[in-house]
C-alpha cells in the first residue's frame, strides 16, 4: 500500500472503428484514474456506440408442388447508438488485500442495463498465490422500438473464484470457476430477442410451407456454470507460452469446449511485444432447439420454449490470429 494523495490523474481516450459491407461502428471513448484518498483509488469510464449501416433480410419458402422457392430481399437502413459509464472504486489499506465496487450503465433507445459488482483479492502463501472472487447483480430492461409500452426485466446474479499461483519464477497457474443465476421475464424469457421471429413449418399434403412466424421464446430462468485452467510459461529467450482450457454447462443442455494456445516474443527491452494465437471451441445445442419447427395445426402445435439464435445451436469454430504491439512511450 502506499499514499497516493496528490497524484496527479491518469486519464486516456481511444477510438476503436470496425465496417464490414453491411455496417459501421465508431466507438470513442475515455477513462480516468484518480486517488482522492490515501489507499483509495477510483476509475471512472464513458464510452459511445454509434452504429449505422443496412441489414438484408432474406426469406425463402422451401418447395411447394415443385414450383421454385419464392425468395424476398430487403435493405433496411438504420442508426443506433449506446452510451456506456462506468464507475468502480478500489481499496487497499494493506498490501496483501483489496476490496472494490464498481457500477456500469448501459443505455439505448430499446433497452437499459444496470450492474453493480463487489469484488476482493487476498494473497497468501507468502504472496505466490492470489484468491479473487466477485459478485455481480445486473437488471436488465428490454424494450421495442416499434412499442414504447413493451419492457420485459431480466434479474441476473452472478459468481466468479479465481485462484493465480506461482508455481515457480517462470511458470504461473490460474483456476477459474464462474456461475450465473439468470431470472428472466416470463413472456420475452432469458436470452430472447423481441425482433426474432421463428417460423413454423406445416405440410399439408402438398409439400412443407411455412404457415407462420412467431416470436422467440426460451425459458425465463437460467442457471450457467464454467471452469477453466490456464498456464502461463517463460521458455526464455524473450519467448512465453500460454494455455488454457475451458468447460462450460448450463441448465439448457449447452455443453461447451474450449481451448487456446498462444506464443509470445519480447523484442527491444520489451517495448515491442509479438503475439501468434489459436483458439478452438465446440459447444452442443440447447435442448429446445430445432433447425426447423414442425406444426400439424397452425394454432395448437406452437411450442412452448423455440429460438432463432444459431448461438444456441450446435457448433463448432476454430481461429488463428497475430498481434504486434509497440509501446512508443
Amino acid at each position: 500500500a502506499r499514499d497516493t494523495r496528490g497524484a496527479e490523474p491518469k486519464t486516456d481516450a481511444r477510438i476503436d472503428v470496425y465496417t464490414d459491407d453491411l455496417i459501421t461502428v465508431v466507438s470513442p471513448s475515455a477513462r480516468a484514474e484518480l486517488s482522492p484518498v490515501e489507499n483509495v483509488s477510483v476509475d471512472l469510464r464513458y464510452a459511445i456506440d454509434v452504429l449505422s449501416g443496412a441489414t438484408t433480410v432474406l426469406a425463402a419458402d422451401v418447395d411447394t408442388g415443385g414450383q421454385a422457392p419464392d425468395v424476398i430481399s430487403s435493405a433496411t437502413q438504420f442508426t443506433d447508438r449506446r452510451h456506456l459509464v462506468h464507475a468502480s472504486g478500489k481499496w487497499a489499506p494493506e498490501p496483501t488485500w483489496s476490496a472494490g465496487v464498481g457500477y456500469t450503465l448501459s443505455t439505448e433507445f430499446d433497452s437499459d442495463s444496470h450492474a453493480f459488482t463487489i469484488d476482493g483479492n487476498l494473497e497468501v502463501l507468502d504472496r505466490l498465490a492470489t484468491i479473487s472472487a466477485s459478485y455481480g447483480l445486473g437488471y436488465d430492461i428490454v424494450g421495442k422500438a416499434t412499442d414504447e409500452h413493451y419492457a420485459m426485466p431480466a434479474l441476473k446474479h452472478s459468481l466468479d473464484l479465481r485462484w493465480l499461483h506461482i508455481l515457480s519464477p517462470s511458470t504461473a497457474l490460474t483456476v477459474l470457476f464462474g456461475g450465473q443465476v439468470n431470472d428472466c421475464s416470463d413472456a420475452l424469457g432469458c436470452a430472447g430477442n423481441p425482433y426474432r421471429f421463428v417460423p413454423l413449418v406445416a405440410d399439408d399434403g402438398t409439400g412443407p410451407r411455412i404457415a407462420a412466424a412467431v416470436p422467440e421464446r426460451p425459458p425465463d430462468f437460467q442457471i450457467r456454470t464454467a471452469g477453466a485452467l490456464r498456464v502461463s510459461h517463460d521458455i526464455g529467450l524473450g519467448f512465453a507460452v500460454h494455455g488454457g482450457y475451458r468447460f462450460y454447462r448450463d441448465n439448457w443442455s449447452v455443453v461447451g469446449h474450449t481451448g487456446d494456445l498462444e506464443l509470445a516474443k519480447s523484442l527491444a527491452e520489451e517495448a515491442v511485444l509479438l503475439r501468434l494465437d489459436a483458439r478452438a471451441s465446440m459447444q452442443s445445442e440447447a435442448s429446445f432447439y430445432r433447425d426447423r419447427y414442425e406444426t400439424y395445426a397452425i394454432a395448437s402445435m406452437v411450442p412452448e420454449h423455440r429460438t432463432g439464435d444459431r448461438e444456441l445451436s450446435g457448433l463448432w469454430n476454430v481461429q488463428g490470429g497475430a498481434r504486434a504491439e509497440w509501446s512508443i512511450a
